[in-house]
């Protein structure tokens, strides 16, 4: 900035230091011819002022002036001072007997020129002085650069900039001086004549300075600036390592700081990340932890780790590790059946094996039977090598060709006892008049034991759906033929109709499966015309299932089937027959059926695989033979019956629902049901 100079102007009359005014002299003749003198205005004169003309705003001046006047008593002159507004400064005095007049006030910087004026009532004369009025303000000081709480770090430089400028004085006129409550003076010297001032600065101290820039002017006023400026110190390198420190690829990479990194002024340090995969950067990865499905086998990865307090970031710590070949897992292994006997094969399973490259694993298995380890590798440990109280454990090793993985025992399996197997039991006989006939419960073919040991058997018997023979007071038995409680007398046959035998196996540790078989005490009767078909024959095929109606005309239990054959096929036939119920004119839902049985020449009886009780209505006997040709069936052609087929499909069973082809009427075949 410029500096505000305002320069006095000043005048001299003969010697005096001022500036003055007057008349001229003016000569006339009076009216002798002599020269006479005119009236004249006074005399004005300004001295300047102690120390000169320049003066500073504010002040008390006193100024001086002299005021003279040849024709005209002083005492009548009256002396006023004004400033350059008008303003009256001093006034209505006359000046002294010598002429000098004063005026002390206090300066401005409005009021110069100040101007006195002399007034004798008939002439008036002024005089002026210019005063350079300096202020009383020290010089102005910016600093614009670096901003207050800025930083540099440590070996850093750092610019400064200001600007300075004062009333009074030109910029370049000042002197500066920037100073450090660290590092004291770093510069002294002027800014360039606009006020701007750069300063480079170098090799400061560690700290928090405050930089403090003042400006002197010529008056001595000084201005100053301070901001506060820390020279950083930055942070050195950390010691760091990987963990873990042969990680495989289900392990996730965790940098460890052994060391801090060291910082000489204490700031709190934080610490940045930069990973690597086989030397190359990847993006986004900025943690100390590298999640484990980035990496994969025989990849070597890198960190850098770099400390920061904020303001700076030190040099980077390294570390690295080779990502290994992970052995495979199996997390489970289970031994089944359990509980198991000696009849079981027990098979180890093992949850599905996981690899986390991805490589193929196999699977080796170790068997222990009673703490002895045995030979089989196999996922199976055949039945028979274990025994009764024998514990059986299995463990499975995974593999992938690299590494063997963590071997995973199994639960244990103690052996236990082997129940006996479900006998096959009749009653003979299984159908006869009431209280005409023993009904003895025979077994047909004994249970088998696993373990070898012997099986008893224990007999129950059920009467109409009673215990016999609790439930009936005029009960004599049962008695005992072959086995304890193994016979119904003939005479407690009429207590009821229908007889159920259950026989219960028993190892002497556990029971086994129960057989049940059923008997009536009733009059077996036949149901349907086809007992008395004659007179035809019928062939009928192997691959055709057939059918035809049969009425009920009241509840009858259903033992089974009649069939009468006039021809066997070549190789002999098989035949499976079934009673279904009515289903808008053709057969619906199978009821009851026997098993497969193989048939001969002439009438034949085939036992129902149960008992079934139907009300009266309409039903359908169906057929099926297995068979290497046609069989002849004895028929009636003069009597006539609603029939029905459909493609067996190879198969030698019934179908659980008819699909057959739609019904005809038929020559009536020899076929009936059996009940009572």
């Amino acid at each position: 900035m410029s500096l505000n100079a305002r320069h006095a102007t000043f005048c001299a009359v003969a010697l005096l230091l001022g500036c003055g005014g007057g008349p001229e002299t003016v000569a006339k003749q009076d009216d002798t011819g002599g020269e006479a003198l005119e009236p004249r205005a006074p005399w004005v004169t300004i001295n300047l002022p102690d120390g000169g003309a320049v003066v500073t705003e504010n002040s008390s001046v006193t100024l001086t002036g002299t005021i003279a006047d040849y024709d005209s008593d002083l005492a009548t002159v009256m002396a006023v001072w004004t400033s350059a507004t008008g303003a009256e400064l001093c006034g209505g005095a006359a000046p002294g007997e010598d002429g000098s007049v004063a005026c002390t006030f206090t300066v401005t910087r409005t009021d110069t020129p100040v101007v006195l004026t002399a007034n004798d009532g008939e002439f008036e004369t002024s005089a002026s002085i210019d005063l350079l009025i300096r202020t009383d303000e020290p010089p102005a000081v910016r600093i614009e650069s670096p901003e207050d709480g800025g930083y540099v770090n440590d070996g850093e430089s750092v610019t400064f900039e200001a600007f300075v400028s004062d009333d009074n004085d030109s910029p370049n006129s000042l002197a500066l001086t920037l100073s450090s409550n660290i590092d004291d003076v770093l510069f002294t010297g002027a800014a360039d004549p606009t006020g701007e001032l750069t300063v480079l600065l170098s090799d400061l101290s560690l700290g928090d300075h405050t930089l403090t820039l003042s400006a002197t002017d010529r008056d001595g006023f000084e201005g100053s600036a301070s901001i506060l400026f820390e020279v950083n110190s930055k942070p050195g390198v950390a010691a760091v390592h990987i963990e873990p420190t042969n990680p495989g690829t289900n392990d996730d990479l965790v940098v460890v700081i052994d060391t801090d990194a060291p910082d000489e002024d204490g700031d709190s340090l934080n610490y940045r990340y930069t990973w690597y995969a086989d030397d190359v950067l990847v993006a986004g990865e900025v943690d100390a932890t590298l999640p484990a499905e980035l990496t994969s086998r025989d990849q070597t990865w890198s960190v850098q780790v770099q400390a920061t307090d904020g303001r700076s970031v030190g040099e980077p710590a390294t570390a690295s590790a080779t990502i290994n070949n992970t052995a495979p897992e199996v997390n489970e292994a289970i031994l089944t059946p359990d509980p198991a006997d000696i009849t079981s094969d027990l098979v180890c399973a093992a949850s599905t094996p996981t690899d986390a490259d991805d490589d193929p694993v196999s699977l080796s298995y170790t068997w222990q039977v009673a703490g002895v380890v045995r030979a089989e590798t196999s996922d199976t440990l055949p039945a028979g090598i274990a025994v009764v109280g024998n514990s059986v454990v299995c463990t499975i090793i995974p593999d992938d060709g690299i590494d063997v993985g963590t071997a995973v025992r199994s639960n244990t399996v103690v052996i236990g006892n082997a129940l006996p197997t479900q006998p096959e039991i009749s009653i003979d006989p299984n159908i006869s008049d009431p209280g005409s006939s023993d009904l003895f419960c025979q077994i047909d073919q004994p249970s088998s034991d696993a373990d070898g040991t012997s099986v008893a058997y224990s007999f129950a018997w059920e009467a109409d759906g009673l215990i016999y023979p609790d439930d009936y007071s005029s009960a004599t038995g049962p008695t005992s033929s072959s086995q304890t409680n193994d016979t119904v007398p003939a005479a407690d046959t009429a207590l009821a109709e229908e007889w159920t035998c259950t026989v219960t196996p028993n190892d002497g540790t556990d029971d086994g499966p129960s057989a049940s078989a059923m008997a009536a005490a009733a009059t077996l009767m036949t149901v349907g015309d086809g007992e008395t078909a004659s007179g035809a024959t019928a062939t009928q095929a192997a691959a055709t299932i057939y059918a035809q109606a049969v009425t009920v005309t009241g509840d009858l239990t259903v033992t089974g089937f009649g069939i009468h054959i006039s021809a066997l096929a070549s190789s002999g036939t098989d035949v499976t027959m079934g009673l279904y119920d009515d289903a808008s004119g053709a057969p619906g839902s199978l009821l009851v059926e026997t098993d497969q049985e193989t048939l001969s020449t002439g009438s034949n009886t085939l036992d129902s695989t149960t008992w079934v009780d139907v009300a009266a209505g309409d039903y359908w006997i169906v057929v099926n033979y297995d068979a290497s040709d046609d069989t002849t069936v004895v028929s009636d052609a003069t009597n006539t019956v609603e029939a029905d087929t459909e493609a067996d499909g190879g198969a030698a069973t019934l179908p659980a629902s008819w699909t057959g082809t739609g019904a005809t009427t038929e020559a009536l075949n020899a076929w009936w049901l059996l009940g009572y």
